[in-house]
């Protein structure tokens, strides 16, 4: 009879799970990986960190391939729905996007829940305005819904409306940084 090796991988990235590389995806310590057993959720240690620690990058990285899709899409006037994590917004905001998306776009400011109550959503909305515009990128205040997606009651018709009513028939991208709230966003809006 032949011994079947099964092949792990990380939790939430998807990366096979390797111990003998820490500078490659998908490293976990090799304690951590003989210690559990094969039924158990393991992370690498680039996403326990992030999760556990909260260890994102200074700001959103992309490739040239990334600016090129914006470009793209700007010149075909597709909607753009950026999505920002209000709790890690200055992580979750890259300073590199064009400033050609000036145009048709909206900016969904999530984890509203998690921050205080006291906190008023204009003042919110006004400090999202401030960094946009300081990286060349005009904004209005009805260009950003301020909700949290987390919730499955959570309505976001609004949204749903402006973005209808803005795109004209053309495509929609969703963009937003790891954890930014993308997927929870586009399962509310299916």
């Amino acid at each position: 009879m032949t011994q079947i090796e099964s092949l792990r991988r990380c939790y939430i990235c998807g990366a096979v799970l390797q111990t003998t590389d820490s500078s490659k995806e998908g490293y976990i310590a090799p304690e951590t990986l003989s210690s559990h057993s094969d039924k158990d959720v393991l992370l690498c240690r680039s996403c326990y960190t992030k999760r556990k620690f909260n260890r994102f990058p200074s700001f959103v990285q992309h490739d040239d391939t990334f600016r090129t899709m914006i470009e793209d899409a700007i010149a075909s006037e597709a909607m753009l729905v950026l999505i920002i994590d209000l709790t890690s917004f200055e992580c979750s905001f890259d300073p590199r996007l064009p400033s050609s998306i000036n145009g048709n776009k909206i900016v969904i400011g999530n984890k509203r829940d998690l921050l205080p109550s006291s906190w008023s959503d204009d003042k919110l909305k006004s400090h999202i305005i401030e960094v946009f515009q300081r990286n060349g990128i005009s904004l209005r205040s009805e260009e950003i819904f301020l909700t949290s997606l987390l919730s499955s009651d959570t309505d976001i018709s609004a949204i749903q409306n402006a973005i209808e009513s803005k795109r004209h028939g053309h495509d929609v991208y969703i963009l937003g940084s790891l954890g930014a709230g993308k997927s929870k966003f586009f399962d509310a809006y299916l």
